[in-house]
């Protein structure tokens, strides 16, 4: 760590230590490098460019006198290039923000620059990951995308297929043909899937069942545990 990162001397007038001392910011042509690969979907690529941006060694501007904050900060603007980069790459815009507020919440509270750099390289290669799958999704029609856009944003709502139609601008009966064509499955079924998705993690996060079955716009709680347990096996864990 200590030989992979500097910090340009700290002072408040960094261009005049900058010249006095010959240290520079990291050359932005390696950022836009790895960037880049985020941009393109390419784990692999991102991999290789992050471990060459490290073993060339990162020269961080002067950002804070608190060392942990300096990293923190630099993360921080990191993390928000890097978003910005994965939704020019085609990963939907409330998936990425919804990443970034993730990300930034570790980093305001990881107790050490380790730690901040080791989760910058792990998020690095997911959020890729991320972008490879949007692009992969790029088959489907821009219909249906932004029926998946608008079940995404209004999990919490009951969706219904009359409402994705009049969202899409294509009749009922259309939009289920098109949707069942593209996706595999009915719209209804895709639906119930995200929203018993959410589940697990709001049952994870010790959130009551009927509190579950009201923010995922179940009919009950007796409706919302039947459906779990019809997809999972088991019914969730009272809690």
């Amino acid at each position: 760590m200590k030989n992979k990162f500097e910090t340009i001397n700290r002072d408040e007038n960094s261009i005049f230590m900058e010249r006095e001392t010959g240290v520079v910011h990291s050359a932005f042509s390696r950022e836009y490098e790895l960037f880049e690969s985020i941009k393109a979907g390419n784990p692999a690529l991102v991999r290789a460019k992050a471990q060459a941006y490290l073993d060339e060694g990162i020269t961080m501007g002067f950002l804070s006198r608190d060392n942990l904050k300096q990293y923190r900060y630099w993360a921080i603007s990191t993390i928000a290039v890097a978003i910005h980069y994965a939704i020019l790459g085609g990963m939907d815009e409330t998936d990425a923000f919804n990443l970034s507020d993730e990300y930034i919440r570790y980093i305001d509270s990881a107790n050490s620059p380790e730690a901040i750099v080791n989760y910058l390289l792990e998020k690095a290669e997911d959020l890729t990951y991320g972008v490879f799958n949007s692009k992969a999704n790029r088959a489907f029609s821009p219909a249906i995308r932004r029926c998946i856009h608008y079940i995404h944003v209004h999990l919490y709502e009951k969706i219904t297929t009359d409402t994705l139609a009049s969202e899409c601008r294509l009749s009922r009966s259309y939009l289920s043909v098109l949707f069942k064509r593209e996706m595999g499955v009915t719209i209804h079924d895709y639906v119930l899937s995200e929203k018993l998705e959410a589940a697990r993690v709001m049952i994870s996060e010790g959130t009551p069942l009927s509190e579950i079955a009201y923010r995922l716009s179940f009919c009950s709680e007796t409706h919302f545990i039947g459906a779990y347990k019809k997809r999972y096996g088991v019914t969730p864990g009272k809690r």
